[in-house]
């Protein structure tokens, strides 16, 4: 039973099987196969595994369908692209029957339309769907009406301006690309029917102004959304709409200038979030506070200056922070308590200090990146809590030490960047705990001197950078320990000895560097036990000798550097033990003889370089163990005879020149199979040594500057193999015409510099594929066309410096491929012979520096390729166009007409254009005006150079048909103004250059300069910048104005220009630079220079200074020789380096008054001037009867220039002072608190001990006269002669209040009564008389207060926005009351 039931599973698995595999033939389906060679020649196809991909280019719509009637079964992937450019209309038949397509692309076609049956035989198959780089204006809705198969749709690169409502009905869209379109306006019900199937969308590179959240709202399955490149500014934050599952949101590019606290509620599960590239300078403290799932968030590239310390405090999750490239001073505790967040990008911002809460228990962070900031100071433990750090980058910041324990926690340190700073010295335990440290860069910073245990801590280190210090000494076995280091680079150094520091038991090293020191003796054990060295550089040092013992430890060191030393003398045997070196370079020195022994047995080198040296004495077997050697150079020294042995080497290259070589002696160079180029220019050779050069594979053959008078037919004839001979400057006269005809192989020769009339008839008879030939400078007066017209094969001939006086050019007529042509420097004053079909081929011509006046009118007219004209420095009045126009030269692209005569560009304007001209030069010529003409016949000039001539005007229009123009250079002319209409039409114009001029008043910019990057209005006489002067230039990045007049610049004068990086304004005359000016750059500018202006140094400068100080990144390199000019004491003096004492040694607090003197209270006014760091006033006081307690008023604000004291005694004596309270920097004033920084009170002082006052015990030693204080005596009104420490004080305390408060009252109500009084009799007095009012002169008022203070100051010219003291009335008086 059993049996037979298995049987009958068998039996119907068999069944199924065999219906399986006809299903396919059932249903009508083929095996896909690609189409013959012969049924499809036009599209090809590819059968891989997927399926068929077949690729249909620059075919017509006929084709295509041909190609896919032959195919049969399912095509992967179909290819469109380069569509016949008629084709407007995707027709309904395009696609045959039965036909089945899973992804379609169209690209690159002229489409404008779709016909609504286009995709309909294959509605079923279609999977994915791509019309790119089209033409279509709106997207074709009725024609994807039936493509439900159709998960995703791009549409990127047309020309579609907005989404209508219902446009994807019956979609069901996963991915959907409308990237660079024209969009402008998305429809709220844009995306009905892709709710529950849209995933990803891509709207960048469109015209978007608002954030389309309506539109996007109820996507539900939207996780990726890109709108970058876009116009969008803001999120509505008040529309109740959720996009509930979107991940990514990227915004970059875009022109957001704030981040506002509501705007990411409808988008709560955010993951990445990306606002690169964009203006944005605030961000609200709760903008990110409803994104608890944000794990990356990129804000680089904006202008973010400060940043809320509570930001990301919500975002538990967030693992990488980028802001880099904005403007942050400060990230205190930014960044604590963030323990996911495993990445930060800082660099390129202009943070001053590391403070310890800045990363407080960001535990798992484990990459930071500090670089390219302004840090001058790392608090001890700002690292502290970052125990899983790997990479810390702290290079080009102004670091000047770093404290002991800085690193203490970080253990898992692999990689430490701390170049480009200023650190002088290294404590020994800095490093201690960095056990997993493998790279650490010190290199440009200003060490000296490398203790014995910097280093030592670091068994792991394998890369240790300390070039480019200023190190003179190096401890011994300073890097014994670093048994794992592979490379160390000490080079730009100091150091003039290395004895045993490197790990010499078990070394690890791979590469040494120590060149550009000033090594003078290397220890035999200095490279002892470096057995693993590979590569190591010792050049331009001051070793003089190198000993035998020096590198035997190098056993398997390949390359070697000694170049540039003062090596006189190589003990014998010195390299041999390099048993693996290939390379030596010991050109630059002062040798003067190699021995037999010098190279003994280095039978691995291949490249030896002794160029540069004195040799004079090489001996016969100094080379003979090189048993690999293919490059040796021992030009530029003293040898005379060649007589040393090289005949069993391998050599290829061999370099002679620069000697003495006189003599060669015989079989030299008779059996150097290898050697393919010889150099022995500058020698003392003749005809007869170059016979001894027998050398059959010889390639290249380089005789310049020998004396080589006499030649033979056979000179050359023993190198059949030669493809490049020079005899540049060798005194030949004539060529014998066999000269050559045993090389038929020359491809280049060079003749230049010889005293050659004509050429032999025959000289080239046999080169038939010469390509280059030089005959500058020699003594032609016609050209050789008899030498040369069989030499078809020609393609450069230069006859420059020469003696030609005209050209007749059908004697070209053979060289049919010459390709470029020079005929510069000779005295041509007549071309012709241009009817004959000569130059076709040729490309660039130079005929500068002759006496042409005139071209003829067929000039060149059957060279249709030619592209570059050079006619400078000849005798042409304007650019003659009936020669050079389209007619003659329609691929002319590059015309110089410099140094030529020119009064007009044009003088007549051809019918023809020069439709492909590209560059155009015109200076050093009599030009004066540039009409609205001269250039409408160059529609295509991308150059245009106008330099130095004497144009004094631009006529309207000059340049506005140059759409093209880039390059556009004005400089050194006459221009005393540019009217903004002049400029107009240069939509492509990057760099303007309009230096070197007179111009006095700059008008504003055209907005048509939108492209323009670069702008240098340099040595003009401008003396103003009015604010809307760059108002259209939103794209520039770099401004020259210094070498100007300029005194004074609006300070919104750069505030549009928000990709500006790079101002100049140095060598002009400010004497006061605004701070607002400044303030306004420093979000986005990168070097900003004020050199050599004539500034004024005084108190007013403070804010300036500060500002310099804390953006030395931006001001270092172009303000360095800011100097200061007034007053006389300071003349001279770098303001930059200035202290700040004496910038400003005025007291903080100029002037203190002590009004309304009352029993038991006064009012102290003082005036102050300006100081930078200010943070408000103490006012304190101590009585006399009782000095050691100090009372006063809680801190007050900066404005503050009044308070009062109630709580005084009567009758008694007090010293009162206002202190100046703030951060003034480090040594900015002499006092006795340290840094001149006096800390807000501790809270202990803030006890409120009487009434509106506090103890202030710790300012004793401020209460004096100081830079910072200042003091005054005062004795309160007695009162019954009781003193305050009476038991019945506060009885008469409250009595003499309660009496002061009446008779105050009863006396100003008598004045007032009086004084009414005298007012009306006055007035009635006046009437009677009828004598009319004569106003009375101005009379300076008494003083409406008492004061022990008669301000005996002496005068001090400080600007103050404060009312003058004198002016202050007594505001406690109160209006008389009937009570």
């Amino acid at each position: 039973m059993g049996v037979i039931t298995r049987l009958s599973r068998l039996k119907c698995s068999v069944y199924a099987f065999l219906l399986i595999i006809h299903i396919p033939i059932l249903q009508g389906e083929e095996h896909s196969q690609c189409p013959s060679l012969a049924e499809n020649p036009i599209c090809p196809c590819y059968n891989f595994k997927e399926g068929l991909f077949l690729e249909c280019p620059s075919a017509t719509p006929s084709v295509v369908k041909n190609v896919l009637s032959k195919i049969r079964g399912t095509i992967q992937s179909l290819s469109i692209y380069d569509l016949e450019s008629s084709t407007t209309e995707l027709k309904a038949d395009l696609f045959p029957p039965k036909i089945r397509i899973i992804n379609l692309q169209i690209s690159q076609s002229a489409i404008n339309k779709i016909n609504p049956n286009a995709f309909t035989t294959i509605r079923d198959s279609l999977g994915s769907l791509s019309i790119i780089s089209s033409k279509l204006n709106t997207i074709p809705h009725e024609s994807f009406f039936e493509l439900s198969s159709v998960e995703a749709l791009d549409l990127q690169l047309n020309d579609i301006k907005d989404i209508q409502a219902n446009t994807f009905r019956n979609l069901k869209l996963k991915k959907l690309n409308l990237k660079g379109n024209k969009i402008v306006n998305i429809s709220e019900n844009a995306f009905y029917s892709l709710e529950e199937h849209l995933t990803e969308l891509d709207v960048t590179e469109n015209f978007l102004e608002i954030f389309p959240l309506k539109s996007l709202g109820k996507l539900n399955k939207l996780s990726n959304l890109r709108l970058a490149w876009n116009k969008i500014n803001s999120i509505p934050g008040s529309i109740n709409v959720t996009i509930p599952n979107l991940q990514t949101l990227d915004l970059n590019s875009n022109q957001f200038t704030n981040i506002d606290k509501n705007w990411f509620r409808c988008m709560p599960k955010i993951k990445i979030l990306t606002f690169f590239s964009n203006q944005i300078q605030k961000i609200d403290e709760q903008a990110f506070y409803s994104l608890e799932n944000l794990e990356t968030i990129d804000l680089s590239r904006n202008k973010i200056t400060s940043i809320a310390k509570n930001i990301f405090q919500k975002n538990r999750n967030i693992r990488t922070i980028d802001l880099s490239h904005n403007h942050l001073h400060r990230v205190n505790g930014v960044f604590s308590n963030l323990r996911q967040l495993s990445e930060i990008f800082l660099s390129e911002n202009n943070i001053l200090e590391i403070s310890d809460d800045a990363f407080v228990n960001a535990v798992a962070l484990t990459v930071l990146n500090l670089e390219h900031n302004a840090i001058q100071y790392l608090q001890q433990r700002c690292f502290f809590s970052l125990q899983n750090l790997t990479q810390l980058h702290m290079g080009t910041n102004f670091l000047k030490n770093l404290p002991r324990s800085i690193f203490q926690s970080n253990h898992r340190l692999v990689t430490l960047s701390l170049d480009n700073n200023e650190i002088n010295e290294l404590d020994e335990l800095v490093f201690d705990k960095l056990k997993e440290l493998r790279e650490i860069r010190l290199q440009n910073n200003q060490m000296n001197q490398i203790k014995r245990n910097v280093f030592s801590p670091l068994p792991g280190l394998l890369e240790l950078h300390l070039q480019n210090n200023f190190i003179q000494n190096i401890d011994s076995q300073a890097f014994i320990t670093l048994k794992s280091l592979q490379h160390i680079n000490l080079q730009g150094n100091r150091l003039t000895t290395i004895g045993d520091v490197f790990p010499n038991r078990d070394s690890s090293l791979v590469s040494i560097q120590l060149g550009a020191n000033h090594l003078s003796l290397l220890k035999n054990t200095s490279l002892a036990g470096q057995v693993n060295v590979q590569i190591m550089w010792l050049s331009e040092n001051n070793i003089k000798v190198l000993t035998a013992n020096l590198f035997n430890d190098l056993v398997n060191i390949q390359r070697l550097y000694l170049k540039n030393n003062s090596i006189v003398h190589i003990e014998n045997k010195t390299f041999l033990h390099l048993k693996k070196v290939k390379y030596i370079d010991l050109s630059n020195n002062k040798l003067i003889k190699l021995s037999n022994e010098t190279f003994f047995k280095v039978v691995s080198l291949e490249e030896l370089y002794l160029q540069n040296n004195n040799i004079n004495q090489v001996a016969k077997d100094t080379f003979q163990y090189l048993a690999k050697l293919k490059v040796l150079d021992l030009s530029n020294n003293e040898i005379i005879v060649l007589d040393f042995d090289i005949s069993s080497l391998p050599i290829k290259q061999l370099r002679l020149n620069k000697n003495s070589v006189s003599i060669i002696e015989t079989d030299s160079f008779k059996s150097l199979p290898n050697l393919s180029d010889l150099e022995m220019s500058s020698n003392l050779l003749t005809w007869e040594d170059i016979i001894q050069v027998q050398i059959p594979g010889l390639k290249s053959l380089i005789l310049s500057r020998n004396n080589l008078t006499e030649l033979k037919n056979k000179t050359f004839s023993h190198l059949p193999s030669l493809q490049t001979l020079s005899l540049e400057s060798s005194n030949i006269s004539q060529l014998p015409p066999a000269t050559f005809i045993k090389n038929q192989n020359l491809l280049r020769v060079n003749l230049a510099f010889n005293s050659l009339r004509d050429l032999h008839k025959d000289i080239f008879a046999y080169t038939t594929i010469l390509q280059e030939l030089n005959l500058k400078g020699n003594n032609f007066t016609d050209f050789p066309h008899v030498a040369l017209f069989n030499v078809t094969s020609l393609e450069i001939l230069d006859l420059s410096h020469n003696q030609l006086h005209s050209v007749d050019f059908f004697k070209f007529i053979g060289l049919q491929n010459l390709r470029t042509l020079n005929l510069c420097f000779n005295r041509i004053s007549l071309l012709n012979g241009f009817n004959s079909p000569a130059l076709k081929n040729l490309v660039t011509l130079n005929l500068s520096k002759n006496m042409l006046t005139v071209l003829p009118p067929n000039f060149f007219q059957h060279s249709l390729g030619l592209m570059e004209i050079d006619l400078s420095f000849n005798l042409f009045k304007h650019i003659p166009s009936n020669g050079l126009s389209e007619a003659v030269l329609p691929a002319l692209t590059t015309l110089n007409m410099s140094s030529n005569s020119l009064v007009q560009i044009l003088q007549t304007y051809p019918s023809k254009l020069f439709p492909l001209l590209e560059e155009l030069v015109i200076t050093n010529t009599n030009l004066s005006i540039i009409t609205s003409k001269d250039f409408e016949n160059f529609p295509s000039l991308k150059r245009l150079y106008l330099t130095q001539n004497s144009i004094i005007r631009l006529s309207p229009g000059a340049f506005s048909k140059l759409h093209n123009l880039e390059i556009l250079d004005l400089s050194q002319n006459k221009l005393e103004n540019i009217p903004r209409e002049r400029l107009q039409g240069l939509y492509s114009t990057r760099l303007l250059n309009i230096s070197q001029n007179t111009i006095r008043e700059l008008e504003e910019f055209t907005s048509d300069l939108q492209s323009l990057l670069k702008l240098d209005i340099s040595f003009n006489h401008i003396t103003k910048i009015n604010r809307d002067i760059f108002r259209g230039l939103q794209s520039l990045t770099e401004l020259n104005l210094n070498g100007n007049w300029l005194s004074a610049i609006s300070s919104d004068a750069f505030r549009s220009l928000n990709k500006i990086t790079y101002i100049d304004l140095s060598r002009n005359y400010f004497e006061v630079i605004q701070i607002k000016l400044l303030m306004s750059l420093e979000t986005q500018v990168k070097s900003l220079s004020f050199d050599e202006n004539p500034l004024t140094c005084n108190c007013e400068s403070q804010d300036l200074w500060k500002w310099m100080q804390d953006h030395q990144k931006i001001v270092i390199k172009g303000s360095r020789n800011l100097q200061c000019e007034h007053p006389e004491e300071l003349h001279g003096y770098s303001f930059i380096k200035l202290p700040s004492q004496k910038l400003c040694d005025v007291p903080v607090v100029i002037r203190i008054a002590i009004q309304d003197i009352q029993t038991y209270s006064v009012i102290v006014t003082w005036q102050s001037r300006n100081q930078n760091g200010l943070s408000g006033y103490q006012v304190a006081y101590f009585g006399e009867h009782n000095p050691s307690i100090i009372r006063g008023k809680p801190l007050l604000n900066t404005t503050a220039r009044t308070t009062k004291l109630n709580h005084l005694t009567p009758g008694s004596r007090y010293t009162i002072c206002v202190i100046a309270v703030g951060s003034f920097g480090p040594s900015t004033y002499s006092s006795s608190t340290p840094d001149a920084r006096i800390a807000v009170l501790p809270e202990k002082s803030t006890i409120n001990s009487y009434g509106d006052e506090i103890l202030l015990n710790h300012l004793k030693p401020l209460m004096n006269d100081s830079i910072l204080s200042k003091c005054t005596n005062v004795s309160t009104i007695e009162l019954f002669g009781m003193a305050m420490e009476s038991p019945f004080s506060n009885t008469y305390r409250g009595i003499a209040d309660i009496v002061a408060r009446r008779l105050g009252l009863f006396v100003g109500c008598i004045i007032g009564f009086l004084v009414f009084v005298v007012l009306l009799s006055a007035l009635g007095y006046l009437k009677t008389k009828k004598r009319p009012v004569i106003a009375k002169a101005d009379e300076q008022q008494p003083p409406q207060y008492i004061s022990y203070d008669n301000f005996n100051v002496p005068s001090v010219e400080v600007q103050t926005t404060e009312m003058d003291i004198n002016t202050i009335t007594d505001k406690t008086k109160v209006p008389c009351k009937q009570e």
